[in-house]
């Protein structure tokens, strides 16, 4: 099986795992998961990230991140790493662990406890060139 078909396989997981999330939790965010996902600026990113074929343990995070965005929006921009790492850690740890070792396990990747990633909002302000 190749990346390609790996990730679209996990994907489709990903957003199964994250809709029961939204439905039990309530969280909107969550029960909209594809929506975030198949956004222009999202498809990109995971494109990318398929197309490099980064570490699947980055490609789980990736997707995590993205749904992290669209409920903090914001307030991510003024995280530490470490504040982003317990973010990316709680989530996956709740709602996507048991499923993406069971997952690894079967298409022979490396399971992994935890993502061990973190990650660092940089916005960059565009000054108006017209004054």
């Amino acid at each position: 099986m190749t990346y390609q078909e790996i990730t679209k396989r996990y994907s489709e997981l990903f957003i199964m795992l994250v809709e029961k999330a939204g439905r039990e939790t309530g969280n909107t965010s969550y029960q909209k998961v594809a929506e975030i996902l198949g956004k222009d600026e999202s498809k990109q990113i995971l494109e990318k990230a398929v197309q490099d074929e980064v570490d699947f343990k980055m490609f789980v995070c990736l997707m995590i991140v993205l749904i992290l965005f669209d409920i903090y929006d914001s307030q991510i921009e003024n995280w530490t790493s470490e504040e982003s790492s317990d973010k990316l850690f709680e989530f996956y740890e709740l709602y996507l662990k048991k499923a993406t070792k069971k997952f690894c396990e079967k298409y022979g990747l490396e399971p992994f406890d935890n993502p061990g990633m973190a990650f660092k909002m940089i916005t960059k302000q565009i000054e108006n060139l017209n004054d």
